[in-house]
């Protein structure tokens, strides 16, 4: 699958389905691993969906280990904060 296709069809599972899967979450770590303006972009450009999410009155479930259902931008940022140190100012 191209790349292109690929974030087209996780963009429109975030929307729809209100989720970080656990796959999500593991390319979400590599890019965050990445020393690179793109993976960092991507990354920040995944967020910000969720982010639109909430600021429309949903929530998005986070499928963690134990899972957690956010549903306000502080708590967000709070988990942006924890998971992906020095991005939630970019969200």
């Amino acid at each position: 699958m191209k790349a292109e296709q690929y974030n087209r069809e996780m963009d429109n599972e975030i929307r729809s389905k209100r989720i970080f899967t656990v796959a999500m979450l593991r390319d979400f770590g590599l890019a965050y691993s990445q020393d690179s303006a793109s993976g960092a972009n991507w990354l920040i450009g995944k967020l910000q969906i969720a982010k639109e999410i909430l600021q429309s009155g949903g929530s998005i479930e986070i499928a963690e280990e134990t899972p957690i259902t956010i549903s306000s931008i502080t708590d967000l940022e709070s988990w942006i904060r924890q998971r992906y140190p020095g991005f939630s100012d970019d969200v």
